[in-house]
């Protein structure tokens, strides 16, 4: 399946249906394609969260930010709200998302 199709149906079954496992899926298979595209990994990323996988969701922020910089991703990691909701080993691997985003791994 191509890129955008796998975008397109990612959106529809994730975003516009709230199939967040479905959404994943596509998204996932996106990110397979391209590695590197920051809407497809943002989109892989908010399905994990949206399914309650918030470890998965830092992991595959942080493939991410092995590739690129991402200043979506930064707003977003850096943010206090995000940081309140984050316990544990997602708590751990969002100190390593935050130290890509500043350049320190």
């Amino acid at each position: 399946m191509a890129f955008a199709a796998s975008c397109q149906l990612g959106y529809v079954h994730g975003f516009v249906s709230s199939d967040y496992a479905r959404g994943l899926q596509y998204f996932r298979m996106a990110t397979t394609i391209r590695p590197q595209s920051e809407l497809a990994s943002l989109a892989a990323f908010h399905m994990l969260l949206n399914l309650g996988r918030r470890v998965e969701a830092m992991e595959e922020a942080i493939r991410y930010l092995r590739l690129a910089s991402s200043k979506e991703y930064s707003e977003l990691l850096f943010s206090s709200d995000f940081e309140a909701e984050a316990s544990g080993r997602s708590k751990e691997l969002l100190a390593v998302a935050r130290d890509l985003i500043l350049g320190r791994n």
